[in-house]
């Protein structure tokens, strides 16, 4: 049961009217509670020593005050009452709902609420028989610090976790189920960016050569545009030959496939910003021309020869029965070709299918292509984005740069030019 108010009454005190209201506890303990009134306007109301001016007012405002002690009274006890509702409730049983609310809502994509139930699952191993309210930050600091020391975890996958953690916990918070979010005083680790991995020039260009000999598969294809255009995985799965603008010279990207929910689907790229239309290079001419080729020698092959209509609604990298590929399946596929091909990025290291985007943006930089440009192609939210991830990830630019820097700077001089300093007499 809530606090109780008496009705109040005012007097006179300095000068002014001032209010009294007596709180009344559920186990009947008073507490008298004193303000000086004030007009609906803010400014306190003014008494004489003698008669009731401004008494009207004074009643008005204490009534106002006492309306506003019982709708906080109302609303502490309503905070309560949800509160309430978390009581004995595990960590992993609120994370369980809260993101079957985040399904219901539909606002989130089903390949992004995948990434949210894999990091619950990571929740829920060391903190999901805990209590909701029981939760503590130094519980979190501390299962955090396990996932980075003893698990091996990048920082950038705790701090993945972590967000999904706060994130529900601040719902909580908002509802009034919570009183404050524990995560709120957990100290991430830093998330160093990682240059990208890129191959070098030469290495690309060798590469496109090899790939450009072989049979145009769907692997083979997708490989090529990627490294021709800077496309995402998910996009080249998505592009269709309607896509592909001849006469505009342009390759509409404006869909990908994405992987989620046990299945995948077609759906928007990645932001506003990927939806775009990449220039048809002659090097990306040639690659579309060459799986065009491949798909119409099969269908001849099959005695299934499409429509131009028909073609139009086909995938690029898909079948000629209109199925789109997975981007699982092109990374897995793309991972036995590199490895039997021997391709590394510019460290040796094993190059990943995105690191083909990464190669393309990196020599589009070094070339000196406007920095503007590149991140249209790109698809990056704005250009400091593309600046700050590839400006300098390359080694020979880096020199390159050192280089005109000491020119600009003047050489130093030579070992013969040096004069040595002599004694003057006076030192």
């Amino acid at each position: 049961m809530a606090a109780t108010f008496t009705h109040g009454t005012v007097g006179k005190y300095r000068g002014h009217w001032r209010g009294r209201i007596t709180q009344i506890e559920e186990g009947g303990a008073r507490h008298n509670l004193t303000k000086m009134l004030k007009d609906a306007d803010g400014s306190p109301i003014p008494c004489e020593d003698k008669g009731n001016k401004g008494k009207n007012a004074a009643i008005a405002a204490l009534t106002r005050w006492r309306d506003e002690l019982l709708a906080a009274e109302g609303e502490a006890e309503a905070a309560e009452a949800r509160s309430a509702s978390l009581s004995g409730v595990t960590v992993s049983e609120y994370l369980t709902t809260y993101l079957g609310r985040l399904v219901s809502s539909q606002h989130v994509e089903r390949s992004t609420m995948t990434g949210y139930e894999a990091s619950a699952r990571k929740i829920a191993e060391s903190l999901g028989g805990v209590g909701v309210t029981e939760l503590t930050t130094a519980q979190i600091q501390a299962w955090e610090s396990q996932l980075l020391n003893a698990d091996g975890l990048s920082p950038r996958s705790v701090i993945k976790h972590h967000r999904l953690l706060s994130q529900a916990l601040k719902a909580a918070v908002e509802a009034g189920q919570l009183a404050a979010n524990p995560c709120e005083g957990v100290k991430l680790p830093k998330n160093r960016r990682e240059q990208p991995h890129a191959m070098t020039k030469d290495a690309a260009s060798k590469l496109l050569g090899t790939l450009a000999a072989m049979p145009q598969g769907r692997t083979v294809a997708a490989a090529r545009i990627a490294l021709t255009s800077g496309l995402r995985v998910g996009e080249v799965c998505g592009l269709t030959w309607a896509d592909v603008d001849t006469a505009s010279g342009v390759l509409h990207v404006n869909k990908a496939v994405g992987v989620g929910g046990g299945g995948a689907y077609v759906k928007a790229p990645k932001n506003p910003y990927s939806v775009r239309d990449v220039p048809l290079t002659p090097q990306l001419r040639a690659v579309l021309d060459a799986r065009r080729a491949e798909v119409m020698a099969e269908a001849e092959r099959l005695d299934v020869l499409p429509t131009p209509e028909q073609l139009a609604s086909c995938y690029v990298i898909g079948g000629l029965d209109g199925q789109h590929v997975t981007p699982n399946v092109i990374s897995r596929e793309w991972g036995q070709l590199r490895d039997v091909l021997g391709v590394t990025d510019a460290n040796g290291h094993p190059l990943k299918f995105h690191d083909l985007r990464h190669t393309w943006a990196t020599i589009a930089v070094q070339s000196g292509a406007d920095i503007k440009s590149v991140s249209a192609i790109m698809g990056h939210a704005d250009a400091s984005m593309t600046l700050n991830t590839y400006a300098s990830s390359d080694a020979d630019a880096r020199r390159v740069a050192a280089e005109k820097i000491s020119r600009f700077m003047g050489e130093a001089p030579r070992h013969g030019e040096v004069e040595a300093f002599r004694l003057t007499g006076t030192d």
